[in-house]
């Protein structure tokens, strides 16, 4: 009923207490959207029911023990399988080489915070040590793909363009352990669509080395 087409609407709510406001920045529709089945949720829903307990610690000591190799089968993953494998197929690209270390690219797909959402892609490059290491991770990176600018547009970027290129170079988490570390890794729950803040690239790096470690223990499991 709009016009023209695919025009918006918006509700700005205007207050003097501006001690109680938010960044916007920070804002994810997410977190107040309780459809659970939703494939593209990016941060948890504020009030979830409780679980009865907790049972993370008995599935890890279970998928310990149905390992067959290095790598922890039917892992407690923080995302669900499905999603794993969707983004195995359509993101990750490996290469097994002639001493069975792997190299592994895997594609990000994102927006900015700001400036309208625009698009914007990181490339991740990974390389493990042969499986009898336990997939030690020996190198790591992380950088815009090719051709992509939305990366430009980030707040960050824009207030400061050198602090934030330094930080996403220098962060290299879980560098020198097993892949397997990734399971028990403890990290903030940021999915933001940007890099702009820590946790959030926190939160992109566990995904990347999920989705990893999901692809080899399929591998492992034939």
């Amino acid at each position: 009923m709009l016009q023209p087409k695919k025009s918006l609407l918006a509700v700005f709510g205007i207050t003097a207490r501006l001690d109680r406001l938010e960044q916007f920045a920070r804002l994810v529709p997410c977190e107040s959207c309780s459809f659970s089945p939703c494939q593209f949720r990016r941060v948890p829903y504020k009030n979830p029911k409780p679980p009865l307990e907790d049972v993370r610690s008995l599935q890890s000591a279970i998928a310990s023990e149905s390992s067959s190799g290095p790598l922890s089968l039917n892992a407690n993953y923080s995302v669900k399988p499905r999603a794993l494998e969707k983004w195995s197929h359509e993101r990750l690209q490996m290469k097994i080489l002639a001493d069975r270390s792997v190299e592994a690219r895997f594609r990000y797909d994102g927006t900015t915070c700001s400036n309208l959402g625009r698009p914007l892609q990181y490339e991740y490059f990974i390389t493990l040590n042969p499986p009898e290491t336990g997939y030690r991770i020996s190198a790591m990176s992380c950088a815009p793909a090719p051709g992509d600018t939305g990366h430009k547009a980030m707040c960050e970027y824009l207030n400061n363009m050198d602090q934030l290129v330094s930080a996403i170079a220098s962060e290299k988490p879980l560098l020198g352990r097993p892949l397997n570390a990734v399971l028990d890794w403890t990290r903030p729950k940021s999915p933001a669509g940007c890099y702009c803040d820590a946790d959030s690239r926190q939160h992109k790096w566990g995904l990347v080395f999920e989705v990893l470690h999901y692809a080899l223990a399929q591998r492992q499991n034939i």
